[in-house]
Parts: C-alpha cells; sequence; structure tokens
C-alpha cells in the first residue's frame, strides 16, 4: 500500500525536504516535489519514504546519520511511528 504527502512541523511550520543540492533538511514550505513524499507500507508494519524529486528514501544510521540515500531495502531505511 502506498500514500502521498508532506511532512510539517507544527512547531516551526517548515517542511521535510530533500534535494540534490541540500540534502535531506526542514525548509519553509512550498510543496514543490522536493517535499513530496511516497509512504510505502510494509508487510513486517515499516513504512519507507521516497521523495519524489530526488527518488532517495528516508534512512538512517549510525555512521551517517539522518539522511536521504538510494533503496537498498536493508532496516536503515524502515521506520515506525511511535507517539
Amino acid at each position: 500500500m502506498r500514500g502521498r504527502g508532506a511532512g510539517k512541523n507544527q512547531n516551526t511550520g517548515r517542511c521535510v525536504d530533500d534535494s540534490w543540492d541540500y540534502g535531506l533538511r526542514a525548509f519553509g514550505c512550498n510543496y514543490l516535489s522536493y517535499q513530496r513524499w511516497t509512504i510505502t507500507y510494509l508487510a513486517d508494519g515499516t513504512k519507507t519514504c521516497q521523495n519524489q524529486s530526488t527518488g532517495r528514501v528516508i534512512d538512517d544510521s549510525l555512521d551517517y546519520g539522518l539522511r536521504t540515500f538510494g533503496f537498498n531495502g536493508l532496516s536503515y531505511q524502515r521506520f515506525t511511528l511511535v507517539c
């Protein structure tokens, strides 16, 4: 299953943005493709978030930190929402 949208911070009003020039960052919302994400719901209950402009997915590791990276299907790119 897939969904699409943008991520906007309630406090700052900035959106999750990814570009080749600046990488993953919070930036003023303009709703261009840099701020649009495709969420893929995986069978194990996790999700991946792929940027519609760069095609990269959100990735987090101890070695490289939070970033976007080409999809590889590893656990670094799978997320759950914990509230």
